[in-house]
């Protein structure tokens, strides 16, 4: 992917929770050439994916902490972001976007992991499209097509807070905890580590040389300003935040939470029990089922779904399915 064109880069630096999306939702329709920025939210908050039913957060742990909710324009479920994440972007008219999509996104993706190195981490781009360090994921990502741009969102991590990440989750408690040990496990860096001038000169470098450019441009203010204020308006909506004309269905009785790429908790909710899969990689490494009288595990758990309501039955399936067991 070499254009030999110039790199429009710039820092925002810290900006509000609403400025961390608004900024980047703007700028990538009016791009003409290879883009890349950083930012930093200056206080946490939570975003959810554009398709993502509002249900699935809690609200009233929410509301408890302050934490501001924003809807994104692209896809993920929804997550806890904090002045401990170094937000970047990479743009590209759609005219430059070419080749199939996973390819694009590895290309993309690709700089970034130097720029991890750069700062003293043994970094790789894993088999399940993760910026990783040993099992561990690093970088969040997402992508999208907004209007006539392609943008790729990221999020160093520079230290993650498991157990506020998980409380988010319109989950009952034992599915937080979950949740929040398998965070721990596998997100964010072994230690808390820095990311500052050193990652961002190294990403600017990296991705300049992905792009074949000599030249590294600033971007200027009319670039984003004159739509600033609209997808401001559009992004903080309450009815487009809430979800109310996008045709969204509630979480079910069944549901996949996603930690990571590869680590996932299957989550059942029968009648009067809650039965719980910690899957890592595929393979199956813990199956609970607690109920009122009982607080089963392994076999036993397996033996109470199957005789138990179709929600049971439709738990061990889908368990199946996820581990070819």
């Amino acid at each position: 992917m070499v254009f030999g064109v110039e790199l429009a880069v710039h820092d925002f630096g810290f900006v509000d929770p609403i400025d961390s999306q608004a900024l980047w939702h703007a700028l990538v329709e009016e791009v003409e050439g290879p883009t890349l920025t950083f930012m930093r939210p200056n206080s946490a908050y939570v975003s959810l994916g554009m398709h993502r039913h509002v249900r699935e957060i809690d609200e009233a742990v929410i509301r408890m902490r302050g934490l501001p909710v924003l809807r994104r324009y692209v896809g993920g479920g929804p997550v806890y972001l904090d002045q401990n994440q170094l937000f970047f972007q990479v743009y590209l008219p759609k005219s430059m976007a070419v080749g199939p999509h996973a390819l694009l996104l590895t290309r993309l993706l690709s700089p970034a992991v130097s720029a991890f190195r750069a700062i003293g981490v043994d970094a790789i781009l894993d088999e399940h499209g993760e910026i990783s360090v040993g099992r561990r994921k690093l970088c969040g990502h997402g992508a999208g097509e907004i209007g006539s741009g392609v943008v790729v969102v990221g999020n160093c991590i520079e230290n993650f807070d498991a157990t506020e990440a998980a409380g988010i989750l319109n989950e009952p408690k034992l599915v937080k905890e979950c949740a929040a040990r398998l965070m721990a496990r596998y997100v964010g860096p072994p230690e808390p580590m820095k990311a500052g001038e050193t990652f961002t000169e190294a990403a600017v470098e990296a991705y300049c040389d992905l792009f074949g450019a000599t030249t590294v441009v600033g971007i200027p203010a009319r670039a984003y300003e004159g739509r600033l204020a609209e997808v401001r308006a559009g992004l903080t909506d309450p009815a487009f935040v809430a979800g109310n004309d996008l045709g969204l269905t509630p979480p079910d009785r069944l549901e996949v939470i996603k930690v990571r790429a590869g680590v996932l908790l299957l989550v059942g909710k029968g009648k009067d029990w809650l039965a719980i899969a910690i899957i890592t990689f595929g393979e199956l490494e813990e199956l609970t089922v607690a109920c009122a009288t009982c607080d089963l595990v392994g076999k036993e758990a397996v033996d109470f779904l199957a005789t138990g309501d179709e929600v049971g039955g439709a738990f061990l399936r889908r368990l199946s399915g996820l581990t070819g067991v």
